[in-house]
């Protein structure tokens, strides 16, 4: 393969809603060779690699909100299945086998879906308690025994019996930080959660059932500067599975971290804040092999790549091609 592709999401009032692009592997050369304009604001993107399909999820809340099923066959996407109506706008999608979970921020709330005989059906909905409520991210655990659910109104992480999230509970972060995005550290028990509203990393230990155990290192997602609203938005892991690497939507950086791992815990290191090729980062990805970051710069209407070495994971310091879109806002790998 000389080329990688992905999928980016972007605002229907300037984008072309979803969209395909193909990256050559030293990131000289991006194309963009087919979209779908009828997902009004596909907020997110969600890849299945067993099935090779692409899900959808749409920011609507004129009744109009729907998770879609999308193939893609010589360039073109088509529409395979969808769900029905919805008047809770959804932010966050992710696929587990044949269910499907989307998470409102507008309403704070979580949905089950089934996907089956080329039908979208609603299995359970749950409206978090709190009037401050905002779900924003669902991803299931690397035992695939819970859902976690970022909810960044309530500053609660909450933790759903993956095989009925009706049963869930709840583990409190500091008030006012926001919880925005979650990851787990594939090589410890260890997650990386992304905080909005206070720009910090919080590094969470698991216990052994895989549930959060204590907070055990704060850390900025950014020099600090008081006059900039930083407002970080995406959190990866690099293919190398050394560094971390977050985006700074207002600060317009992309920061990265060494994992520093040993025995008895894992904790970051702050290393550096790049100029992100643009204005307001909101996703981003790696390339398979680790040479590149791509980066949805959604106010400058660009997707920009960030040149990284493979190996170490850490930024090269220079920029590959770029790529102008309306309004990008979320970005898959389909590799």
């Amino acid at each position: 393969m000389d080329k990688y592709y992905f999928a980016i999401g972007s605002y229907t009032d300037k984008g072309k809603g979803v969209s395909l692009i193909a990256i050559d592997k030293e990131a000289e050369n991006i194309i963009e060779y087919g979209n779908f304009p009828s997902i009004e604001n596909p907020t997110y993107l969600c890849y299945s690699k067993e099935t090779s399909n692409l899900f959808s999820c749409s920011e609507s809340d004129n009744h109009n909100s729907k998770i879609y099923q999308l193939s893609i066959e010589n360039s073109i996407i088509y529409q395979k299945n969808s769900s029905e109506k919805s008047n809770d706008g959804f932010c966050h999608l992710t696929t587990y086998k044949d269910r499907i979970f989307g998470t409102s921020y507008s309403k704070g709330s979580l949905f089950e879906y089934i996907n089956q005989n080329s039908q979208i059906k609603i299995l359970k909905n749950i409206y978090y308690s709190g009037i401050q409520s905002r779900a924003h991210q669902a991803v299931v655990n690397p035992d695939e025994t819970k859902l976690y659910v970022c909810d960044l109104g309530n500053d609660k992480l909450w933790i759903h019996n993956l095989n009925n999230i009706s049963e869930y509970t709840a583990f409190n972060i500091q008030e006012g930080y926001g919880p925005r995005h979650l990851l787990f550290d594939p090589y410890s028990r260890y997650l990386f959660l992304l905080c909005e509203l206070k720009p910090y990393i919080l590094v969470i230990s698991l216990d052994k059932n895989g549930s959060p155990k204590e907070i055990i290192q704060r850390i900025e997602t950014h020099i600090q500067n008081i006059n900039i609203q930083c407002s970080p938005a995406a959190i990866k892991i690099h293919p190398s599975g050394k560094t971390l690497t977050i985006s700074n939507r207002f600060m317009n950086t992309i920061s990265t971290y060494i994992i520093e791992r040993d025995t008895t815990r894992t904790e970051l290191k702050f290393h550096s804040s790049i100029d992100c090729g643009g204005d307001k980062p909101r996703d981003i990805t790696f390339s398979p092999n680790g040479e590149f970051l791509v980066i949805a710069n959604q106010d400058s209407d660009n997707i920009s790549t960030m040149k990284f070495h493979p190996l170490s994971g850490l930024p090269e310091g220079s920029f590959g091609s770029e790529l102008k879109t309306g309004s990008p806002v979320c970005i898959v790998n389909l590799n």
